[in-house]
């Protein structure tokens, strides 16, 4: 009988394997042009930082994978730990995880990402300690 369960089971395990695969019906959402950082919110203390619209301004070329971001929070403001990365330009990826789509720049993980009508949410997946970004459309 043990024999049968234990059969039964690694079946199961391979199978599951198979419909763990890229799954094509993630809509890729479209992030061309420019989307303005509106607030970061979550943590350990639970924070809500605001931003005005264009303190920090990702602007995205799907053509080229790029995004360019102008971050003009100021160093000695306590709100730049939360601004995310410096003025520059970057490569992004989009890579699907089951049912969702992840964000990456430079090859380094950002978070989830979904895109609601005119905002994009950055969700870095971890739990208690993690953060919601909203971005704006602009």
């Amino acid at each position: 009988m043990n024999t049968i369960a234990t059969r039964v089971i690694f079946i199961f395990m391979i199978l599951a394997s198979f419909s763990c695969s890229e799954d094509d019906s993630v809509r890729v959402p479209d992030l061309t042009g420019a989307w303005t950082l509106g607030n970061v919110t979550g943590g350990i203390l639970d924070i809500n930082i605001e931003f005005t619209s264009s303190e920090v301004v990702w602007n995205f070329d799907t053509v080229k994978g790029e995004v360019f971001i102008q971050n003009s929070v100021p160093e000695t403001d306590g709100r730049m730990a939360y601004a995310g990365l410096p003025t520059g330009k970057y490569s992004y990826q989009l890579k699907k995880l089951q049912d969702n789509l992840l964000l990456y720049i430079n090859e380094t993980r950002v978070g989830f990402i979904k895109v609601e009508e005119n905002t994009l949410l950055i969700d870095t997946g971890i739990s208690l300690e993690g953060f919601l970004t909203r971005y704006r459309k602009l």
